[in-house]
């Protein structure tokens, strides 16, 4: 049982935790680490809470930390509001901040800051329905291109369909699934 599950399951009360010895090199007082683990059987279930025995501590392989890195994105997942993980892995409407869903936004100052993709997409499916007084009517290519009801694959623009890029055009959602599905990007067969 590791020592912090012991701590918490008999109580702080019953553990003291001092240094033993001191040593001027990290080798040294790791082979020292060593030799203390086996003379006090520390390993041993039900004698000790060491669960290595000793040294310099192990580096997880890639798969390793490829699974704790996973535990702890479902640990923030379940999180409920006033949780820990609650406030740095949800955007203020509750949407997890989790793989296609995070955008991190550089301001001016340097900060990073995080932005939800559905609250994202939410606010350019309303930028669609709210018509703008001083768009062209019919006027140009700017005109032409609003007047079009369906992309050039023949999918209707809906606000469910459609989003605003940030250049503020149109782009049919259902095209760039498709694009990706088929791994077709501009420019190449």
């Amino acid at each position: 049982m590791p020592i912090l599950q012991a701590i918490h399951e008999h109580g702080a009360a019953n553990f003291a935790i001092h240094p033993e010895a001191e040593f001027s090199l990290r080798e040294e007082a790791s082979n020292a680490e060593k030799l203390y683990i086996i003379a006090l059987r520390a390993t041993e279930p039900g004698i000790g809470y060491n669960v290595h025995p000793g040294g310099f501590a192990p580096v997880p392989s890639e798969y390793s930390r490829g699974k704790m890195s996973r535990a702890a994105l479902n640990r923030a997942a379940r999180a409920k509001p006033g949780e820990r993980f609650y406030r740095t892995t949800r955007c203020p409407k509750g949407h997890l901040y989790r793989g296609k869903n995070l955008i991190i936004k550089k301001r001016g100052d340097g900060r990073e800051i995080k932005h939800c993709r559905i609250c994202e997409q939410a606010r350019d499916r309303e930028r669609l329905k709210i018509r703008r007084p001083n768009a062209h009517h019919g006027i140009g290519r700017g005109g032409i291109n609003k007047a079009k009801t369906h992309c050039k694959r023949g999918h209707e623009f809906t606000a469910q369909n459609a989003r605003i890029t940030p250049q503020g055009g149109r782009q049919c959602r259902a095209c760039v699934r498709f694009c990706r599905r088929n791994v077709i990007y501009k420019g190449v067969n």
